[in-house]
């Protein structure tokens, strides 16, 4: 067995990050895509993953680097999402560097519903007294 499959069969069951919703046993741990218990997506057992998240209004995109495990603080490389194109910027980042590559679906698509959470709704204001006055007729 290696390493990771050590770590996953420790932590399937018994992980403070678990929780069940609706039956299906979910995690919130860092650096997984779906928050599915899974050892694909797992954060905690995969020597490389990611993860996309909202930071302090940006969607954020970071990556687990794998040289530098043994420092926690140099653990994460983060990207920063701001343009439209960002879904594209998410697969070339993937993709280009072999790095997880299988994830790069899911990680687009958890990009979009962040980004799509994150536009404000644009409320429209009308002017005062157009169309709230009551007509009042008098028929005699």
């Amino acid at each position: 067995m290696s390493n990771s499959e050590v770590v996953w069969n420790i932590v399937k069951n018994s992980s403070s990050f678990l929780y069940k919703n609706n039956g299906i046993t979910l995690t919130n741990e860092p650096y997984n895509v779906l928050n599915v218990n899974s050892r694909k997506f797992s954060g905690l057992c995969n020597k490389k993953a990611l993860d996309v998240s909202v930071v302090d209004g940006n969607v954020v995109m970071n990556k687990k680097r794998t040289k530098s495990a043994r420092f926690p603080s140099k653990l994460k490389a983060a990207m920063i999402l701001k343009k439209e194109k960002s879904a594209c910027a998410v697969r070339k980042e993937l993709a280009g560097s072999y790095y997880r590559v299988d994830l790069a679906n899911y990680a687009v698509a958890r990009y979009n519903k962040l980004n799509k959470s994150l536009k404000a709704s644009k409320v429209v204001k009308k002017a005062p007294g157009a169309g709230d006055a009551m007509q009042i007729s008098k028929t005699d």
